[in-house]
């Protein structure tokens, strides 16, 4: 009798078991987000905000919640305006959201905005229809202008222009898709562009993930554009979706930089951009004492496979890529990560040292000693 309710029992623990790991193992995927922000109904708790000038420069910004003009509908929007003398400007509208925390997720947009800018003018530095860009993606932390040397710059990538980053991305241009006269004068008339940010961005720790609006100007002249509604749809994906591998290369390039600055070099990053000539995304540092400048640049590439084509265009003396003579400031030194490049220019033993250790032998470049 005690043997068969032993029995009973083991078999009963058995299959509770069982289930509980069936539940365990069958986690429902987190749900899909929508957003939507009508701005017809005021600001909606979103911020304006303007970046890639020199601060000592008057670039008369405007930004705020105005009438819509009457052609375009009426109503409310935001509107943003400035004067691209920089020939850089980036107009900016930034939305906070709640989502799960530490949860990837892929953004889709489609965004309601009013342009009076034709196809087909021109203007100084480029058009004011297609050389003015958008961006649209999403961060962790609160987008920002911040200064770097004499210019602001936001806080995080959102590329250059026609360029994309990896928390924003290229999404058209600000160009009407009516025929529109030339001049800031010309009547408005409504767009909407949809687009979907390549890369996955993983919500802050509590949640947090900040939408990202951006005008990417290279017209040098008045800009302007009335942004009506918002709508952001986040789908969850999973930390090994390649969508997200761009933030485990990005930690394996900061982690490097800290190593160098714990070898008590001082380390300020000093730029981003698009590198035509090796095809990756650059992040540059300057290091080292004032007056001994140095300089560290990383490219960023999507795939292995991108950084080894990157590594073929490299000439062995480090001089050339992709045939075109560079004019380094001292010898440079070229290493290789999974998805990223390391090119060092200067001759310090502390930092070449971390380098050695971290990626192993220079592929490209001046001897190292």
């Amino acid at each position: 009798m005690i043997r068969s309710a032993l029995s009973l029992l083991l078999l009963v623990t058995a299959f509770s078991t069982e289930a509980s790991q069936r539940r365990r193992a069958v986690q429902p995927a987190p749900p899909a987000l929508s957003f939507t922000f009508d701005f017809r109904n005021g600001s909606l708790g979103w911020e304006a905000g303007f970046a890639d000038y020199n601060p000592m420069t008057d670039m008369r910004t405007t930004a705020g919640i105005r009438p819509l003009p009457l052609e375009a509908g009426g109503g409310t929007a935001w509107y943003l305006s400035g004067w691209n003398y920089s020939d850089d400007l980036f107009m900016f509208l930034r939305g906070r959201v709640g989502t799960i925390p530490k949860q990837n997720y892929i953004v889709d947009f489609s965004v309601t905005f009013a342009t009076n800018a034709g196809a087909d003018c021109g203007g100084i530095g480029g058009a004011p229809g297609q050389s003015v860009y958008l961006k649209m993606g999403a961060s962790p932390i609160r987008p920002e202008p911040v200064l770097v040397d004499d210019h602001l710059r936001l806080n995080i990538d959102k590329g250059n222009q026609s360029q994309s980053g990896v928390l924003a991305s290229q999404a058209g241009t600000i160009s009407a898709l009516v025929p529109t006269p030339c001049g800031s004068e010309a009547p408005f008339s409504t767009v909407v562009r949809t687009h979907t940010h390549p890369y996955a961005v993983e919500s802050s720790a509590t949640g947090d993930l900040w939408l990202l609006f951006g005008v990417d100007s290279g017209f040098e002249g008045f800009n302007q554009i009335y942004v009506q509604r918002i709508e952001a749809t986040l789908t969850p994906v999973p930390a090994s979706d390649p969508r997200a591998r761009w933030q485990t290369t990005y930690a394996a390039m900061f982690d490097l930089i800290a190593e160098i600055e714990r070898a008590g070099v001082v380390v300020r990053e000093s730029g981003r951009l698009h590198h035509d000539l090796i095809g990756g995304r650059e992040i540059s540092f300057a290091v080292g004492s004032p007056g001994t400048l140095e300089e560290i640049y990383l490219y960023v590439f999507d795939s292995a496979d991108d950084a080894a084509r990157a590594e073929s265009v490299i000439s062995p003396d480090g001089t050339r890529i992709a045939g075109t003579e560079m004019n380094w400031i001292g010898p440079p030194h070229f290493f290789r990560g999974d998805h990223f490049i390391a090119n060092y220019v200067g001759a310090n033993p502390l930092i070449l040292d971390v380098l050695f250790r971290r990626l192993g032998r220079q592929f490209a470049g001046a001897d190292a000693f």
